[in-house]
């Protein structure tokens, strides 16, 4: 399936939109200030440790985080740095988020979120966890005052996330936020065709297709039925 294309949901009055594409290259048309872009970080927040093959191609290794400090450039590292830990190398926990501005990316922001180390946990302790940290970046996003956020598949990969979980996880996380009634788009923009047949999924059972113009003034899809197949 193309990249561009792309779903959109209405989860009470929260805007949600789904599409497959590179979350570094998002960028709707408005005002830089208002805009944000997720980053899959760690909790010393200063770049990517390891490598993801899976999104070499287009990330050059490490990740969401390794693309994002590569494109925003040394000033993002810095800003990150400035920080206050709250225990030696932990700027911020498992599970919240932390704001700083773009650095030298298209948006204004970036929230970094902490997504838990799958391996590390018990299953069920894993996904509240992840569920905890698309709540803490939405919120953030929310208190900002922010009118749009670009989230990416967060936990699903160095982090060992199955996409099932993260899907559901994500999903929870905007049932709880819709309930506030915020002023916030919020675009799911995930790299992995079996990302997006998740997001979909999960998706479909909290929330109802919609037909609006994005924020990015293009015309949003319907959701298929979950059956279309969905290559790689």
């Amino acid at each position: 399936m193309s990249r561009h294309e792309q779903w959109s949901f209405h989860l009470n009055a929260l805007h949600i939109v789904i599409c497959r594409g590179n979350i570094v290259a998002w960028q709707p048309v408005a005002d830089k200030q208002d805009l944000a872009i997720v980053n899959a970080a760690n909790e010393g927040l200063l770049g990517a440790v390891g490598d993801d093959e899976d999104y070499g191609d287009d990330f050059g290794g490490g990740g969401v985080d390794a693309a994002l400090h590569r494109v925003a450039g040394p000033r993002l590292r810095c800003l990150c740095a400035d920080l206050p830990e709250i225990s030696p190398g932990v700027r911020c926990p498992t599970g919240q988020a932390r704001i700083t501005a773009g650095a030298d990316l298209h948006v204004g922001h970036v929230i970094h979120a902490v997504a838990p180390v799958f391996p590390a946990y018990a299953p069920e302790e894993a996904e509240r966890l992840l569920e905890q940290t698309f709540l803490s970046a939405l919120m953030l996003a929310k208190e900002s005052s922010l009118r749009a956020v670009a989230i990416p598949a967060l936990g699903c990969g160095l982090f060992g996330c199955p996409v099932e979980a993260g899907a559901r996880a994500a999903m929870e996380a905007c049932r709880h936020f819709a309930e506030l009634k915020p002023n916030l788009e919020v675009h799911f923009v995930l790299y992995k065709a079996s990302e997006l047949k998740a997001w979909l999924k999960a998706a479909e059972i909290v929330a109802k297709p919609a037909l609006p113009a994005s924020a990015s003034g293009d015309a949003v899809r319907e959701m298929p039925p979950i059956t279309t197949p969905i290559g790689d």
